[in-house]
């Protein structure tokens, strides 16, 4: 099923590796205005300049595509003599635990597969403007800028023992430690037999998109492009393929965490009538402080259950026993949609008793998004700010459930952390 190989990517030449925390950078998406001046101010090489170009309309684009023939022409990128498959962990520290946690996985080339296959599985939506600037940022400097993050079964831990003892009392190729102190360090292997032997343990199985849902629709939309465009090409090109870091589900550390939300600019809202409405489905508990209810939050993260808070109040809402997500929904949604805590606030809360519709969720009109709990706090302070909703991180086999069900969540509905980082390799289609 899952058809993976070795391949020769780009990385920083080694006059650069000694600046690598310096290139590396967070995935396009996960990066803040202030963050991304702070980045490319930071290094003029900094991984940034290629996958958030600066410049009016298309204009960015060709930057992009000049700027990375500029660097492997000049040698900033230097491409790897021999396919390899690359080990690549990643050692942080939980942001609400303290514990110290590594996560290991893999970079390959996996070989593009339509959704209706059932190899290659989605589980959230995406939205036509990200998946339009992506490909044509992918059509002007023809590579996968970035690794789409992906993960396997692996019940018996075989591949995950595998990855481990070729990471084991080896040096790494490269080793950088980002802006949030998290330590990302990549192997290059190249033994036939190894790497044959992860290609057989993933040959039957299916990947799971954990992060990178727009560029892997993107990668299936320039392939088809492309190949329309050379149909005297022949099989197996690099187009057909995409960078992937593929993780075991095994492992401890595919940590997911919650992304909070934030309401602005409704028309109309009183907290104290939508609290009533509640009541009849939820057990409705003010706390004092939003510390102390996102305690009570994670505490009852067996039931559906909700932080709501505005700038004066904090109040935690729970649904009641013989009471069901489902029940409320009252949609056609799949089981595995219908039962996740943000189905029931997206179209229950949101769409319902709110009134905002889906279509404007999509687009961002009234919402906005808190990735920690400090965000979702601090953001209180901001009187546009009408209602910030604190949530449960949504459980990991309920990823695995929707995935398999081939239905999608709502976006943001996972956030896995951290995030890989951008600048470690850099895989050519030519």
């Amino acid at each position: 099923m899952a058809r993976i190989h070795a391949f020769k990517p780009y990385i920083f030449s080694k006059h650069h590796k000694s600046e690598l925390s310096r290139l590396i950078a967070p995935p396009y998406d996960d990066i803040k205005p202030a963050q991304l001046g702070q980045l490319k101010e930071g290094h003029v090489n900094n991984i940034t300049h290629l996958t958030l170009p600066t410049g009016i309309g298309d204009e960015q684009y060709s930057k992009a595509s000049r700027t990375l023939k500029t660097w492997m022409e000049g040698e900033v990128l230097s491409q790897r003599s021999v396919e390899a498959l690359y080990p690549y962990t990643q050692r942080f520290v939980h942001p609400e635990t303290g514990a110290e946690i590594t996560r290991i996985g893999f970079i390959a080339a996996l070989k593009l597969e339509t959704f209706d296959a059932g190899i290659v599985l989605p589980h959230e939506r995406t939205l036509s403007g990200p998946r339009e600037d992506r490909l044509k940022l992918m059509g002007a400097t023809h590579a996968n800028l970035e690794s789409i993050f992906g993960m396997f079964p692996d019940q018996d831990k075989i591949a995950s023992e595998l990855v481990w003892n070729l990471t084991t009392n080896n040096d790494p190729l490269l080793s950088a430690i980002d802006q949030s102190g998290i330590r990302h360090r990549v192997w290059e292997v190249t033994n036939r037999d190894v790497i044959s032997s992860l290609i057989s343990l993933l040959d039957p199985l299916q990947v799971s998109i954990v992060d990178g849902h727009h560029r892997y629709e993107t990668a299936l939309n320039y392939r088809d492009m492309w190949r329309a465009a050379h149909p005297e090409a022949g099989a197996d090109h690099p187009v057909d393929s995409i960078m992937m870091y593929l993780a075991p589900m095994s492992d401890p550390g595919l940590v997911i965490m919650s992304t909070h939300r934030i309401l602005h600019s409704l028309d109309t809202f009183d907290f104290d009538h939508m609290l009533e409405k509640l009541s009849k489905n939820f057990t409705i508990s003010p706390w004092s402080s939003p510390l102390e209810g996102f305690d009570r939050l994670s505490e009852n993260a067996e039931r559906t259950s909700f932080l709501l808070m505005t700038s004066t109040r904090v109040v935690l809402i729970s649904l009641k026993e013989g009471v069901s997500p489902e029940q409320l929904i009252d949609s056609d949604l799949p089981s595995a949609i219908a039962s996740l805590d943000v189905s029931l606030l997206h179209d229950y809360i949101f769409a319902k008793m709110l009134g905002i519709s889906r279509a404007a969720q999509e687009s961002q009109q009234n919402l906005s998004y808190a990735k920690s709990r400090e965000d979702a706090i601090t953001s209180l302070a901001d009187p546009s700010n009408q209602l910030v909703i604190g949530m449960n991180p949504t459980r990991f086999d309920q990823v695995e459930a929707v995935a398999q069900s081939g239905s999608v969540m709502p976006q943001k509905s996972t956030y896995f952390y951290p995030k890989l980082a951008s600048g470690l390799l850099v895989n050519s289609l030519d």
